[in-house]
């Protein structure tokens, strides 16, 4: 495609975002929130956005809200624990520190002060964050916002025979690796999705300017690990039953390009912050859409031969229906044991669930958890299982 056809789309094609992109304006600090609001609103008049794409919206918004929220307080767990990780090491250190008779006692003391004075500051500085963030449940401005820019300017849903039509569509795609929506097992949203833009370009003829967040491969072409634009599919497609172009560009670089080709044609110091937090987002969706979980811990209270208590932490860094997580029996036991389990916590949105755990040998088993609430997925975060591991006993006939 020429300067002078992506100048030309720029100018008089449709803009539309898919769903996480309007999800992550209750991620993102107020400055990154303003400079993508500054940047769409560039294209006020010629925006649309998909009727699966609002839906989408407005099912995760109180769950991603209360996400969001719930940061603050994970944020201030972790500070602690390192605090206290860093403590206990440090109390070992300060006897051996004390030893050296040719110091002053006074230096490690004040070392030790300035440590926990920092720690405090971190502490006061999340708290005030948290203090500043907005209030979404009571007062919603990135609601409002989005409302206006789109105001009548949203497709409607399929009809029983089209959604019908798209539902088989999208499982042929998954079955066959056909972009869009093979990655999306089970859910078939991205494909509905596509669908919708297609028909919309070609009953208005209009070109696309697609903003999203998806980084998953079924959407975009890669080379050398670096994303260098839409799969060629995609392209063809579009093109073949709508007749015009599409243009697609992640969150980051759309609101770099659109801010330098608005009228004042800077990016600030604010619109620098802005991207960098953006991408930073990216790189976090990045991991979660390529590892579920991202860290396993355990400890263990009781350690015979015959019985294990203990609990083993996991963090889990995307939403799924369900997932399994790991534990070790160490030292090994005399038998396989049988197994009893509680989950002591998880994030404060996690819906009803079933959770159990087997073993087969006398060295490791298996945590699983699994949501019961039809399209309710286990949220990202921490889940703490507690369990006890106990030898089966024998009967009688069996000694």
């Amino acid at each position: 495609m020429t300067d002078e056809e992506i100048k030309d789309i720029w100018d008089h094609g449709t803009l539309t975002v898919d769903t996480n992109v309007l999800l992550d304006l209750y991620r993102y600090d107020q400055n990154t929130v303003d400079q993508i609001l500054k940047s769409l609103d560039l294209f006020r008049g010629r925006m649309w956005l998909s009727n699966q794409v609002a839906e989408e919206f407005f099912k995760n918004r109180h769950s991603t809200i209360a996400k969001a929220e719930s940061k603050f307080e994970q944020a201030q767990s972790a500070i602690r624990k390192i605090q206290e990780e860093f403590l206990t090491s440090f109390s070992e250190s300060k006897k051996e520190f004390s030893q050296i008779r040719v110091l002053k006692d006074q230096l490690i003391e004040n070392l030790e002060s300035s440590i926990n004075a920092a720690f405090k500051e971190v502490r006061e500085e999340i708290r005030l964050a948290q203090e500043q963030y907005p209030k979404y449940r009571r007062e919603d401005p990135v609601l409002t916002r989005i409302i206006d820019l789109f105001a009548d300017r949203c497709g409607p849903a399929f009809d029983d025979e089209l959604k019908t039509e798209a539902l088989n569509e999208a499982k042929r795609r998954v079955e066959n690796k056909i972009p869009p929506g093979y990655k999306d097992v089970g859910k078939h949203g991205d494909y509905f999705v596509w669908k919708q833009f297609l028909l919309y370009a070609q009953e208005k003829q209009t070109d696309i300017i697609l903003v999203t967040s998806d980084q998953k491969e079924d959407w975009w072409a890669k080379n050398s690990g670096r994303i260098t634009g839409l799969r060629d599919e995609l392209l063809r497609e579009f093109y073949t039953f709508t007749g015009r172009k599409v243009l697609a560009y992640r969150t980051d670089r759309f609101v770099e390009f659109a801010l330098r080709n608005s009228e004042d044609k800077s990016v600030d110091e604010s619109v620098e912050d802005a991207l960098k937090e953006i991408r930073e987002v990216q790189k976090l969706r990045l991991l979660r859409s390529t590892n579920l979980l991202i860290r396993i811990s355990q400890e263990e209270t009781v350690t015979d031969e015959e019985k294990r208590l203990g609990r083993l932490k996991a963090t889990l860094v995307r939403p799924v229906p369900k997932f399994t997580c790991s534990g070790r029996l160490e030292p090994k036991m005399t038998g396989s044991p049988n197994m009893e389990l509680r989950l002591l916590q998880c994030p404060p949105e996690t819906p009803a669930h079933t959770i159990s755990a087997n073993t087969g040998t006398n060295f490791d088993f298996n945590i699983h958890i699994q949501s019961t609430q039809q399209g309710y997925n286990l949220p990202d975060g921490e889940y703490i299982f507690e369990y006890e591991a106990v030898l089966p006993q024998c009967t009688p006939d069996e000694q």
